[in-house]
């Protein structure tokens, strides 16, 4: 688990996970599985909500350029639709990381033998790793 930046970014074997393949992942752990379903849920609400934000912001934005005319209520739809989106974000990530945790729990333990704990900038800004 790494997060960057506002994000939180799942890692498997250097491969970074979709909600779908956490889905598929999780199918040998039912708890992890219904808690990463409950997750998929909330994150498809917050994606649509805040899709549909940034496109009355940019709606606004472009008639206001294109026309000369600030056009208020589309922007302040878009505005209040994109705070309403993040409660949804903060769900799913919390779902999706207790989902994280509870497939984990239950993995056999295996020590590779190898710790790396890097602070540093990264591609998204300042960032914090820990690979094992």
């Amino acid at each position: 688990l790494v997060v960057q930046n506002i994000g939180t970014v799942f890692i498997q074997n250097e491969r970074v996970l979709r909600p779908n393949d956490m889905l598929e992942i999780m199918k040998v752990n039912t708890l992890a599985y219904e808690e990463m379903k409950t997750a998929k849920k909330y994150g498809s609400i917050a994606s649509t909500i805040s899709f549909a934000g940034g496109f009355f912001i940019g709606y606004s934005l472009v008639s206001s350029v294109t026309s000369r005319e600030i056009k208020l209520l589309p922007a302040a739809v878009g505005i209040g639709l994109t705070v309403l989106s993040v409660p949804f974000t903060l769900s799913y990530t919390k779902h999706a990381s207790n989902a994280v945790y509870i497939f984990n729990r239950d993995l056999p333990y295996k020590s590779y033998g190898s710790l790396e704990f890097n602070f540093g900038f990264t591609q998204g800004g300042i960032g914090l790793s820990l690979r094992f």
